[in-house]
Protein backbone atom coordinates (compact mmCIF):
# COMPACT_ATOMS: atom_id res chain seq x y z
CA UNK A 1 0.00 0.00 0.00
CA UNK A 2 1.41 3.40 -0.94
CA UNK A 3 1.67 6.32 1.47
CA UNK A 4 -1.39 8.20 0.12
CA UNK A 5 -3.61 5.12 0.28
CA UNK A 6 -2.41 4.50 3.83
CA UNK A 7 -3.24 8.08 4.86
CA UNK A 8 -6.66 7.92 3.19
CA UNK A 9 -7.52 4.62 4.83
CA UNK A 10 -6.51 5.90 8.25
CA UNK A 11 -8.72 8.98 7.73
CA UNK A 12 -11.67 6.81 6.64
CA UNK A 13 -11.35 4.56 9.70
CA UNK A 14 -10.99 7.44 12.15
CA UNK A 15 -13.91 9.38 10.69
CA UNK A 16 -16.19 6.35 10.62
CA UNK A 17 -15.26 5.41 14.19
CA UNK A 18 -16.09 8.95 15.30
CA UNK A 19 -19.39 9.47 13.45
CA UNK A 20 -20.61 6.14 11.98
CA UNK A 21 -21.46 7.84 8.70
CA UNK A 22 -20.17 6.80 5.24
CA UNK A 23 -17.09 8.82 4.32
CA UNK A 24 -17.24 10.80 1.07
CA UNK A 25 -14.49 11.73 -1.35
CA UNK A 26 -15.38 15.40 -0.77
CA UNK A 27 -14.76 15.02 2.97
CA UNK A 28 -11.41 13.39 2.30
CA UNK A 29 -10.36 16.18 -0.08
CA UNK A 30 -11.17 18.75 2.61
CA UNK A 31 -9.53 16.64 5.30
CA UNK A 32 -6.23 16.73 3.40
CA UNK A 33 -6.48 20.46 2.74
CA UNK A 34 -7.46 19.95 -0.91
CA UNK A 35 -3.98 18.58 -1.64
CA UNK A 36 -5.80 16.06 -3.83
CA UNK A 37 -9.06 16.54 -5.70
CA UNK A 38 -12.30 14.68 -4.90
CA UNK A 39 -11.86 12.83 -8.22
CA UNK A 40 -8.46 11.58 -7.08
CA UNK A 41 -9.99 10.55 -3.76
CA UNK A 42 -12.73 8.63 -5.57
CA UNK A 43 -10.18 6.76 -7.65
CA UNK A 44 -8.15 5.93 -4.56
CA UNK A 45 -11.27 4.68 -2.77
CA UNK A 46 -12.03 2.44 -5.75
CA UNK A 47 -8.52 1.00 -5.46
CA UNK A 48 -8.95 0.46 -1.72
CA UNK A 49 -12.33 -1.16 -2.36
CA UNK A 50 -10.82 -3.57 -4.85
CA UNK A 51 -8.23 -4.49 -2.25
CA UNK A 52 -10.97 -5.21 0.30
CA UNK A 53 -10.35 -2.30 2.69
CA UNK A 54 -13.54 -0.29 2.11
CA UNK A 55 -17.02 -0.86 0.75
CA UNK A 56 -20.06 1.19 -0.17
CA UNK A 57 -23.23 0.94 1.87
CA UNK A 58 -25.09 1.35 -1.42
CA UNK A 59 -24.19 2.56 -4.91
CA UNK A 60 -24.27 6.34 -4.43
CA UNK A 61 -23.09 6.45 -0.80
CA UNK A 62 -19.71 7.19 0.67
CA UNK A 63 -17.48 4.37 1.84
CA UNK A 64 -17.14 2.53 5.14
CA UNK A 65 -14.21 0.47 6.44
CA UNK A 66 -14.19 -3.32 6.37
CA UNK A 67 -12.72 -5.61 9.01
CA UNK A 68 -9.54 -5.63 6.92
CA UNK A 69 -9.33 -1.83 7.26
CA UNK A 70 -9.69 -1.98 11.04
CA UNK A 71 -6.98 -4.65 11.18
CA UNK A 72 -4.74 -2.35 9.12
CA UNK A 73 -5.52 0.53 11.49
CA UNK A 74 -4.61 -1.55 14.55
CA UNK A 75 -1.33 -2.72 13.01
CA UNK A 76 -0.29 0.58 11.45
CA UNK A 77 -1.53 3.20 13.89
CA UNK A 78 -1.83 1.80 17.40
CA UNK A 79 1.34 1.46 19.46
CA UNK A 80 0.13 -1.41 21.62
CA UNK A 81 3.36 -1.85 23.56
CA UNK A 82 3.63 1.85 24.42
CA UNK A 83 -0.04 2.08 25.41
CA UNK A 84 0.27 -1.03 27.58
CA UNK A 85 3.31 0.32 29.43
CA UNK A 86 1.68 3.68 30.13
CA UNK A 87 -1.23 2.25 32.12
CA UNK A 88 0.09 1.16 35.49
CA UNK A 89 -3.38 0.96 37.01
CA UNK A 90 -4.33 1.84 40.59
CA UNK A 91 -6.03 -0.11 43.39
CA UNK A 92 -6.15 -3.92 43.07
CA UNK A 93 -9.40 -5.77 42.39
CA UNK A 94 -10.93 -7.94 45.09
CA UNK A 95 -12.64 -10.32 42.63
CA UNK A 96 -12.62 -11.14 38.94
CA UNK A 97 -16.17 -9.81 38.83
CA UNK A 98 -14.86 -6.43 39.98
CA UNK A 99 -12.35 -6.43 37.12
CA UNK A 100 -14.99 -7.38 34.55
CA UNK A 101 -17.39 -4.74 35.83
CA UNK A 102 -14.69 -2.05 35.77
CA UNK A 103 -13.65 -2.89 32.20
CA UNK A 104 -17.14 -3.15 30.73
CA UNK A 105 -18.14 0.17 32.30
CA UNK A 106 -15.05 1.85 30.87
CA UNK A 107 -15.51 0.46 27.35
CA UNK A 108 -19.24 -0.20 26.95
CA UNK A 109 -18.60 -3.70 25.61
CA UNK A 110 -18.18 -7.28 26.81
CA UNK A 111 -15.36 -8.15 29.21
CA UNK A 112 -14.39 -11.67 30.23
CA UNK A 113 -11.83 -12.96 32.75
CA UNK A 114 -11.02 -16.67 33.23
CA UNK A 115 -8.77 -17.94 36.04
CA UNK A 116 -6.77 -21.17 36.35
CA UNK A 117 -9.70 -22.88 38.13
CA UNK A 118 -11.86 -21.95 35.10
CA UNK A 119 -13.93 -19.50 37.10
CA UNK A 120 -15.32 -16.99 34.61
CA UNK A 121 -16.35 -13.41 35.26
CA UNK A 122 -18.37 -11.90 32.43
CA UNK A 123 -19.85 -8.41 32.29
CA UNK A 124 -21.18 -5.97 29.70
CA UNK A 125 -23.75 -8.12 27.89
CA UNK A 126 -26.35 -5.35 27.94
CA UNK A 127 -23.75 -2.81 26.82
CA UNK A 128 -22.65 -5.05 23.94
CA UNK A 129 -26.22 -5.56 22.71
CA UNK A 130 -26.76 -1.78 22.90
CA UNK A 131 -23.98 -1.04 20.41
CA UNK A 132 -25.51 0.60 17.29
CA UNK A 133 -23.36 -1.59 15.02
CA UNK A 134 -25.51 -4.58 15.99
CA UNK A 135 -29.10 -3.87 15.01
CA UNK A 136 -30.65 -6.87 13.26
CA UNK A 137 -32.25 -9.97 14.72
CA UNK A 138 -29.61 -12.10 13.03
CA UNK A 139 -26.83 -10.13 14.70
CA UNK A 140 -28.51 -10.39 18.10
CA UNK A 141 -28.76 -14.17 17.68
CA UNK A 142 -25.09 -14.29 16.65
CA UNK A 143 -24.13 -12.23 19.71
CA UNK A 144 -26.02 -14.61 22.00
CA UNK A 145 -24.33 -17.61 20.39
CA UNK A 146 -20.94 -15.96 20.74
CA UNK A 147 -21.51 -15.32 24.46
CA UNK A 148 -22.65 -18.93 24.95
CA UNK A 149 -19.53 -20.04 23.08
CA UNK A 150 -17.30 -18.08 25.46
CA UNK A 151 -18.87 -19.81 28.44
CA UNK A 152 -18.84 -23.27 26.87
CA UNK A 153 -15.25 -22.97 25.63
CA UNK A 154 -13.70 -21.41 28.71
CA UNK A 155 -11.21 -24.26 29.18
CA UNK A 156 -10.06 -24.19 25.55
CA UNK A 157 -9.81 -20.38 25.62
CA UNK A 158 -7.82 -20.40 28.84
CA UNK A 159 -5.34 -22.95 27.49
CA UNK A 160 -5.02 -21.19 24.14
CA UNK A 161 -4.43 -17.75 25.64
CA UNK A 162 -2.35 -18.76 28.66
CA UNK A 163 0.91 -16.82 28.45
CA UNK A 164 -0.28 -14.88 25.40
CA UNK A 165 1.07 -11.42 24.69
CA UNK A 166 -1.40 -8.51 24.41
CA UNK A 167 -3.12 -8.64 21.03
CA UNK A 168 -6.11 -7.39 19.04
CA UNK A 169 -7.95 -9.63 16.58
CA UNK A 170 -10.32 -8.01 14.08
CA UNK A 171 -12.95 -9.77 11.99
CA UNK A 172 -12.93 -13.13 13.69
CA UNK A 173 -11.66 -14.42 17.02
CA UNK A 174 -11.28 -18.19 17.38
CA UNK A 175 -14.42 -18.91 15.41
CA UNK A 176 -16.48 -16.11 16.95
CA UNK A 177 -17.83 -14.01 14.10
CA UNK A 178 -20.65 -11.47 14.43
CA UNK A 179 -22.15 -9.00 11.98
CA UNK A 180 -20.36 -10.16 8.82
CA UNK A 181 -17.04 -10.24 10.63
CA UNK A 182 -17.50 -6.80 12.20
CA UNK A 183 -16.22 -7.93 15.59
CA UNK A 184 -12.99 -7.25 17.49
CA UNK A 185 -11.41 -8.99 20.47
CA UNK A 186 -8.61 -7.85 22.77
CA UNK A 187 -6.75 -10.67 24.55
CA UNK A 188 -4.02 -10.97 27.13
CA UNK A 189 -2.73 -13.33 29.82
CA UNK A 190 -2.12 -11.81 33.28
CA UNK A 191 -0.10 -13.17 36.20
CA UNK A 192 -1.84 -12.04 39.39
CA UNK A 193 -0.10 -11.05 42.64
CA UNK A 194 -0.89 -14.51 44.04
CA UNK A 195 0.99 -16.11 41.15
CA UNK A 196 -2.12 -17.49 39.45
CA UNK A 197 -2.70 -16.80 35.74
CA UNK A 198 -5.83 -15.13 34.42
CA UNK A 199 -6.90 -14.75 30.78
CA UNK A 200 -8.53 -11.44 29.81
CA UNK A 201 -10.80 -10.97 26.79
CA UNK A 202 -12.64 -7.85 25.61
CA UNK A 203 -15.14 -8.27 22.75
CA UNK A 204 -16.96 -5.55 20.82
CA UNK A 205 -17.80 -4.27 17.34
CA UNK A 206 -14.99 -3.66 14.86
CA UNK A 207 -15.99 0.02 14.84
CA UNK A 208 -14.75 1.15 18.22
CA UNK A 209 -12.43 3.68 19.80
CA UNK A 210 -9.39 1.40 19.83
CA UNK A 211 -7.09 3.84 21.58
CA UNK A 212 -9.51 4.45 24.46
CA UNK A 213 -10.55 0.81 24.81
CA UNK A 214 -7.00 -0.49 24.61
CA UNK A 215 -6.00 1.92 27.37
CA UNK A 216 -8.88 0.70 29.57
CA UNK A 217 -8.03 -2.93 28.80
CA UNK A 218 -4.40 -2.42 29.78
CA UNK A 219 -5.39 -0.54 32.93
CA UNK A 220 -7.70 -3.35 34.03
CA UNK A 221 -5.07 -6.01 33.30
CA UNK A 222 -2.34 -4.13 35.13
CA UNK A 223 -4.60 -3.61 38.13
CA UNK A 224 -5.36 -7.33 38.02
CA UNK A 225 -1.61 -8.07 38.05
CA UNK A 226 -1.46 -6.25 41.41
CA UNK A 227 -4.43 -8.22 42.75
CA UNK A 228 -5.02 -11.56 44.40
CA UNK A 229 -8.68 -11.91 43.39
CA UNK A 230 -10.84 -14.24 45.42
CA UNK A 231 -13.78 -16.23 44.10
CA UNK A 232 -17.00 -14.22 44.29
Amino acid sequence: MNERHSSILQAVVEEYIAHREPVSSGFLARHFGNAWSPATMRNDLVDLGQEGYVRKMYYSSGTVPTAKAYAFFVDAVLDLVHAESQNAGSDPFETLEDAARFLSRRTGILSVFIDHDLNMALDGIEELFSQPDFSTQTEYVELARMIDSLEDRREALFEALLGAQPAIAVGEFRGMRVGDGQTSAFTRSVQTASGSPVVAILVGPARMDYQKNWGAFCMACNRLAKSAPRAA
